[in-house]
Formats: C-alpha cells, sequence, structure tokens
C-alpha cells in the first residue's frame, strides 16, 4: 500500500499505525533541514528517522523499491521528489533483502518486460 498526502492530512492516516502520529508529530514539531545527515533513533527497534542527501536518478537508471518490515516516510527537505509505482505482481527481483542496513533492507525490483 502507498499513502500520498500532505502532512496536514496526517490525521487521516494516524489509525492505521500506532507509530504513525509519533512521527509526524516529530516532523512537525522540529525543523528538518536543521537535523544532521544520519540515523535518529525515536523509539528503539521501532522508530526511527534517517537523514540524508539521495541522489536523485533519472527515471530510467531507477528501481523500484519494496519495504516489507517497515514504513517508509518520505519528506522532501531541499528538492522535489519523484517516484514510480507498480504493483508487486508487475516487479522482476533484482536484489534480495538482507538487513544489514537500510540500503540493504530494501528489495529492489525493476518492471518486468
Amino acid at each position: 500500500m502507498m499513502i500520498i498526502a500532505s502532512l496536514s492530512d496526517s490525521a487521516r492516516y494516524e489509525m492505521l499505525n500506532p507509530l504513525f502520529r509519533r512521527a509526524f508529530d516529530f516532523i512537525r514539531e522540529i525543523a528538518p533541514a536543521t537535523l544532521e545527515t544520519g540515523r535518529h533513533v525515536l523509539e528503539e527497534d521501532a522508530l526511527t528517522v534517517m537523514v540524508n542527501e539521495p541522489v536523485m536518478k533519472k527515471r530510467e537508471n531507477a528501481h523500484m523499491e519494496v519495504h516489507d518490515r517497515f514504513i517508509d516516510i518520505h519528506v522532501p527537505l531541499s528538492r522535489e521528489e519523484g517516484f514510480m509505482w507498480k504493483e508487486r505482481a508487475a516487479l522482476e527481483k533484482l536484489r534480495e533483502a538482507d538487513g544489514r542496513d537500510y540500503r540493504s533492507r530494501v528489495e529492489a525490483y525493476r518492471a518486468k518486460m
């Protein structure tokens, strides 16, 4: 499932997960641009904020990603972020998640040809 919404609509989604409200409150209450890059733990093994400056890829170089063990909330700060979406059945797995770090917990996919 993917939710695309504004932070001002967050109350509509807080009932979906008990940590959503805490995550949304954190985003509202701090000045996100002042956070140092890296990992910020709000609740051990449950709620982590990752601050990074990703390199935006061209559409033809990007891979789809899926998350089975965590929820990924994106809040673009310094530039627009685009994304693609497809049903998982329409994807072909490129890389299995192994859980060592953020990138390896994400399984990479591409659209089936």
